[in-house]
């Protein structure tokens, strides 16, 4: 008798446990405020892994945009609420650019690198940064850092 009632507080100390996690699964889910994000990135798993995790927590992928000319375009027909910027598109620091353009519009974004921020302009060193590789929590994260800066507006 006394196994069977410590199995039943350890089933019930689980079963809290994972509703707990499910909890937290949910909150992850859905945050309230679904953005329009703008993603810039050439390497194609990373874009295709960014954009499923993004749309799994209900957010809308705007792209993905290998290279700046399809990023301007998209931007100038759908519109963003935020963007991820890859640092190099085809080898060339390109997406400098776009987030200086990004920045004078208070559009909000962030980085997704390998670059060092030493490497940056010293205007965009303070910007969110994923460094590749990054992982799920990570992403959302940041894209949870983003949702939260005043100057989140429809681009």
């Amino acid at each position: 008798m006394g196994i069977a009632s410590d199995a039943g507080k350890l089933c019930t100390s689980l079963e809290d446990e994972c509703e707990g996690a499910a909890a937290l699964a949910a909150s992850r889910i859905y945050t309230g405020w679904m953005a329009r994000i703008l993603v810039v990135e050439d390497e194609l798993t990373i874009s295709a892994t960014v954009a499923e995790w993004l749309a799994e927590v209900g957010h809308t992928v705007i792209g993905p945009a290998a290279d700046i000319e399809s990023a301007l375009t998209l931007l100038a027909e759908k519109g963003a609420d935020m963007a991820l910027i890859d640092v190099s598109l085809a080898g060339a620091p390109v997406g400098l650019g776009l987030a200086e353009m990004l920045q004078a519009q208070r559009v909000p974004f962030a980085f997704l690198t390998g670059y060092s921020v030493t490497l940056f302009p010293v205007a965009l060193r303070d910007r969110p940064r994923l460094e590749k590789p990054f992982g799920r929590d990570q992403l959302l994260s940041v894209i949870d850092q983003l949702i939260t800066m005043p100057t989140v507006r429809n681009f």
